[in-house]
């Protein structure tokens, strides 16, 4: 995304830097039928900064929120995407960490519930305990250490809120409790 990040004036070009053949590089300003690459990219980084820890996510996000805020205050109707990102922005981060095999009955079972409550401001995460475990701890989630494990061979889940988690369960019950309240926390 640094290709296309405008670091004098914040937001994303449509095009990437250095392309000679442009005259002009141009943002999209306004959700069509389609949001715009700037109402993506401002969920995307508020996403991943749900995931990541990492405040350079949010630094951007604002700041290309920043950028349309005259546009917004004046005819938000065209910007919904946008504004739904900016609803995500100044939410708690939230996050389901699930671990164990993903294959196995009780991972899938977790999920299936986690997926029945409606949540939009949260992200799921898993930690098998091997490759995909690995990939996020080399994205800094240091969090998700080898101690990130399920319990008695069964899955387990971390809910946590705002980096916080909640003691990991792996009864059933007990988590569509816990994630009930989750989602309607904040």
């Amino acid at each position: 995304m640094s290709f296309f990040w405008d670091k004098e004036g914040g937001g994303y070009f449509s095009t990437a830097l250095g392309d000679s053949s442009l005259v002009l590089r141009m943002k999209e300003e306004y959700d069509g039928a389609e949001p715009s690459p700037n109402s993506y990219a401002v969920m995307n980084l508020v996403k991943f900064a749900g995931i990541t820890y990492k405040d350079e996510f949010l630094d951007k996000a604002k700041r290309t929120m920043k950028l349309y805020e005259p546009m917004l205050n004046k005819a938000p109707i065209v910007f919904p995407h946008m504004v739904a990102a900016m609803d995500t922005y100044f939410q708690p981060r939230k996050q389901i960490i699930f671990a164990g095999d993903p294959k196995s009955d009780s991972v899938r079972e977790m999920i299936t519930a986690a997926y029945r409550v409606f949540d939009p401001y949260r992200v799921i995460l898993h930690a098998d305990g091997g490759q995909g475990q690995s990939y996020l701890r080399s994205l800094g989630l240091e969090f998700i250490s080898e101690g990130t494990m399920a319990k008695e061979g069964k899955a387990t889940a971390y809910v946590c809120q705002n980096f916080t988690c909640s003691l990991p369960t792996n009864n059933l019950q007990e988590f569509e409790k816990i994630i009930d309240v989750h989602a309607n926390a904040g």
